[in-house]
């Protein structure tokens, strides 16, 4: 008897394929949450870490919802931006404007990018533009001239008073974005509002499947 096995060998090496991708994502997840294990460690008292380390795990839950949700399709900026902010946005009384075109992100610019902006809502909550009433934050990212922007930029809140110490808010903002987009980083506590500024080139940050 003569059997074609070219279909079963090809749906095996897909199984295996997947199992390869599902192993290495894990193992990047687990290396994430030890960092943020670490370093909430570094720049907090013990009882402060639990609460802390607790609220980073839920962004990297967002983040992980958007990539299961999402599929095949990709995770798009503007998704990966209003799910960080909806746990903030819906006790707030700021005017939050979000813009930007449809940009499908590679998957290890989501992690980075989607913690910078946990960082950024819980800040703004707590001592920002999300605290009162007038607040105001824009959001917005752009590809022009070759090059990948986003910026989030806050005013209307209280004075901004520049943080002491660094701690773990700042790594991520400043040295963990950096090195995992290869940007340049713009952090600025201006007194009317913090200012956070990402440039890099595209092809770090969009998937390129979505070409």
């Amino acid at each position: 008897a003569i059997m074609d096995m070219t279909p079963h060998k090809k749906a095996e090496r897909q199984v295996q394929d997947l199992m390869r991708e599902t192993n290495h994502r894990l193992k990047n997840l687990l290396t994430v949450v030890q960092s943020i294990a670490r370093m909430t460690a570094r720049s907090c008292d013990v009882s402060e870490f639990l609460p802390r380390f607790n609220a980073r795990l839920r962004a990297l839950s967002h983040n992980q919802d958007l990539l299961v949700s999402r599929g095949h399709e990709g995770v798009v900026l503007g998704d990966l931006v209003r799910e960080q902010l909806r746990p903030f946005s819906g006790d707030a009384n700021a005017a939050i404007s979000i813009s930007g075109p449809d940009l499908p992100l590679r998957f290890a610019a989501i992690q980075p990018i989607g913690l910078a902006l946990h960082e950024l809502a819980t800040n703004a909550a707590k001592y920002g533009a999300l605290s009162v009433p007038d607040g105001t934050l824009d959001i917005r990212w752009d590809i022009q001239d070759g090059q990948f922007t986003l910026s989030w930029t806050e005013s209307g809140g209280p004075v901004v008073v520049p943080p002491q110490r660094t701690g773990f808010g700042s790594t991520v903002l400043q040295g963990m974005t950096r090195s995992a987009l290869e940007a340049e980083v713009t952090l600025r506590y201006d007194p009317t509002g913090v200012h956070w500024g990402v440039t890099c080139d595209p092809s770090i940050v969009r998937d390129p499947a979505a070409l």
